[in-house]
């Protein structure tokens, strides 16, 4: 009864729900303890974030055989099966960037206040930002192709992508990934700012 009434005005289940609450207090716990504590999940899971990209590029390779050009023309068939063109797809995937960027853009100066010089976090900026994203979007792209490959349709999602993973107990560690870059995303991109909002109207 409990569970239905939850859905029908969350749009979510109750164990959904029980899941939200927990990553929410784990978040709220970490911001209690400060910056020096975020600093450490960050440096923790920002490496293991990556490996676990490579990882999933690396099965890519296994799963398509290392046919570099299967994966590229698998691409390159998708794209010419949705009839839309290079401009109709640019200004859309264009303003996608944009949002996602404008929220980091917008928060960056609560990280940056702590570094020694303007130089470090210029140069910070400039060596960690665009090559760790070029590199994920690579991933991205690789993997999504790869699934036109080996099951047949586009999985672009990763949850649903994890799902088709044999046997279940290998589901492990990439959940556990996904749930630890929720974490840090949501941390550094959403909480962190609202957090010294609340913390300048009530410096008490």
């Amino acid at each position: 009864m409990t569970s239905t009434y939850l859905g029908n005005f969350l749009s979510i289940d109750l164990w959904h729900l029980i899941c939200i609450i927990i990553i929410i207090i784990f978040q709220m716990f970490v911001i209690h303890f400060g910056m020096p504590m975020i600093k450490k999940i960050e440096v923790f899971a920002a490496p293991l974030l990556l490996l676990l990209g490579i990882i999933l590029l690396g099965w890519a390779w296994v799963a398509t055989r290392g046919s570099t050009e299967s994966i590229f023309k698998a691409s390159e068939l998708l794209s010419q099966k949705s009839h839309i063109g290079f401009w109709t797809e640019f200004w859309p995937g264009l303003t996608a960037i944009v949002g996602f960027w404008a929220t980091l853009a917008l928060n960056i100066p609560d990280f940056t206040r702590f570094v020694r010089s303007q130089k470090d976090q210029i140069l910070g900026q400039a060596m960690g930002m665009p090559t760790t994203m070029t590199l994920i979007s690579f991933i991205g792209i690789i993997a999504t192709s790869a699934t036109i490959i080996v099951f047949g349709q586009a999985i672009w999602n990763p949850i649903d992508l994890i799902g088709k993973f044999k046997p279940s107990y290998f589901l492990v560690l990439p959940l556990l990934g996904l749930i630890l870059a929720t974490i840090c995303c949501n941390m550094a991109e959403n909480m962190v700012s609202s957090a010294n909002d609340f913390s300048n109207l009530l410096p008490k």
